[in-house]
């Protein structure tokens, strides 16, 4: 985008020494000096609305960034902590999430970005060592569920329940994604991931 602030047309060789220099130069410089502060305030103004910055965290609200190379870039982890009752899981905390369950409960995958977008998330809990614990897993409204039946216990269209190990050394890893605005929720039961003795 090009700039608006203008120089060429300021005369940097008035007013010239030794002869009377008619007012109108001053004006005309002073007018071109004007226009371009003003039009210097309005871009610094934008710039400081809708650039990204290296202090701060950016929020592109939408917006593509197109025909870009990625390097070192890392997703957000969010240890939840203890769970002791039905809570969502929301898209907005981050795209890992980690907790330790303390009873059986339900929690709901919520807040997924518009219809059109892919939107990932992946959960990892635990179980606090005293019990198995039972976790139903739902979607907000009737979002339905997509899973391979063969790693989840029985269900409905709107619900996935998952036991977990009874071990707090075992983490169950699930993953979860949708197009449609969580409408259709994709489930991808990951495992009970163990440590090599």
């Amino acid at each position: 985008m090009a700039s608006n602030i203008i120089h060429e047309t300021i005369d940097g060789e008035y007013p010239v020494a030794g002869i009377d220099n008619d007012s109108q130069g001053f004006r005309d410089n002073f007018t071109v000096i004007k226009s371009s502060l003003a039009a210097a305030k309005t871009e610094t103004e934008d710039l400081q609305t809708n650039v990204s910055r290296k202090d701060t965290d950016n929020n592109h609200a939408g917006n593509k960034i197109i025909d870009a190379e990625l390097d070192h870039i890392t997703m957000a982890f969010i240890p939840i902590g203890t769970v002791n009752g039905a809570q969502n899981i929301s898209f907005l905390n981050g795209h890992y999430q980690q907790f330790e369950a303390t009873q059986d409960f339900t929690l709901t995958l919520a807040d997924w970005p518009e219809s059109g977008r892919l939107a990932k998330m992946t959960v990892e809990f635990t179980s606090d060592s005293s019990s198995q614990r039972t976790i139903t897993f739902v979607g907000e409204g009737n979002a339905i569920f997509r899973s391979n039946v063969d790693t989840w216990a029985a269900g409905s269209s709107q619900t996935q329940v998952l036991a977990s190990s009874s071990s707090d050394d075992f983490p169950t890893i699930l993953e979860f994604w949708t197009h449609d605005g969580g409408d259709t929720i994709f489930a991808d039961y990951k495992g009970v991931y163990d440590v090599p003795s």
